[in-house]
């Protein structure tokens, strides 16, 4: 049976709100509360054990999420303030900042007034309110709707948004979660506003990069790596 949204879902509001110190600004996108089936799609032969079993989860709380990856203007300005740890830039202003390591994007999300997204929310968001779909255009690859085996990042925006008006979702670069990653926690996770388990050593990304395949842009693709780690593919976007 496909997943379903528990109700139609209105068109996000939005509110553009300044980076504390800076002058890049993060366009928040607001989401709803909800439910929606978490994990593989009917249908969908790629999927790994972490993507199973598809399960019904509840977002009981409305939450707003950034509408790109955080871009290196944007990072820049918490630099400047003393609390970020700079980074090499790649790419301008406009492409999303990468070498982060997971704490230095937590760090980031809280000065701006945020965090990072749980799986769930990223998940629930990413989809965009079209329950079923592998991607968040449909279920066919597309190097038209995403960057993905380009050998390089895009600037942020470069293609159209899904349906919550989210850029990026799928490809350009990875983005961190808040949650610890265990491959079979799925089987075990709450309904109502999973936060990942208590225990582990690795975080979770989603939502594939440009050094990616395009198999790795699905929706319920899941990955993690050690917190500490820095790549030129792995970037974050905050919630709050």
């Amino acid at each position: 049976m496909p997943p379903v949204l528990s109700a139609p879902m209105p068109k996000p509001a939005t509110s553009e709100i300044p980076v504390a110190g800076g002058s890049a600004r993060i366009r928040w996108i607001s989401i709803a509360a909800g439910s929606f089936t978490m994990g593989c799609v009917p249908g969908d032969g790629e999927c790994g054990p972490g993507e199973k079993p598809a399960h019904r989860v509840m977002i009981s709380k409305p939450f707003e999420i950034a509408e790109s990856e955080t871009t290196n203007a944007q990072y820049e300005g918490c630099v400047d303030s003393g609390t970020c740890r700079r980074v090499p830039v790649v790419g301008n202003a406009t492409h999303p900042v990468v070498g982060v390591t997971w704490g230095d994007a937590a760090t980031f999300c809280k000065w701006a007034g945020g965090r990072l997204p749980t799986e769930a929310e990223w998940e629930y968001a990413g989809r965009g309110g079209r329950p079923g779909y592998r991607f968040p255009w449909g279920n066919e690859e597309s190097p038209d709707r995403a960057n993905f085996q380009s050998g390089l990042s895009r600037a942020v925006k470069s293609f159209e948004p899904n349906g919550f008006g989210l850029f990026d979702v799928s490809g350009n670069v990875w983005e961190w979660c808040e949650d610890l990653f265990d491959e079979s926690y799925y089987g075990r996770s709450p309904e109502r506003d999973p936060k990942g388990p208590t225990e582990g050593k690795t975080r979770a990304l989603r939502g594939g990069s440009w050094y990616n395949s395009g198999d790795q842009m699905r929706l319920s693709f899941r990955t993690a790596l050690d917190p500490s780690t820095r790549l030129g593919y792995v970037g974050f976007r905050c919630a709050q």
